[in-house]
């Protein structure tokens, strides 16, 4: 992995509190998602899913009938939304 590429990726990994930095990032989400018109059943390619904060409402709409990747250079970014998702699970 060559120095600027790693830089990033470490840079991302300990980004521990994106979700919490400001009103911008929901907000931002919920435009995106209107402005895409997500439907069910879709299958949707999140590049740069880091925590999730798309894929994981994107999901919600497409429903089991459609599906959601998520991608990302951030393992960090990757484990938080994994916890996220998790988390949700278990309150259904």
């Amino acid at each position: 992995m060559d120095n600027y590429h790693q830089r990033i990726t470490s840079f991302f990994d300990g980004r521990n509190s994106y979700d919490s930095e400001g009103r911008g990032h929901p907000e931002n989400t919920r435009r995106l998602i209107n402005f895409v018109k997500v439907q069910s059943t879709q299958a949707v390619l999140d590049l740069s899913t880091g925590t999730g904060l798309v894929a994981i409402p994107v999901a919600k709409i497409v429903g089991l009938q459609g599906s959601v990747i998520g991608v990302d250079l951030s393992s960090g970014m990757l484990a938080q939304a994994e916890a996220k998702i998790k988390a949700e699970a278990s309150i259904i």
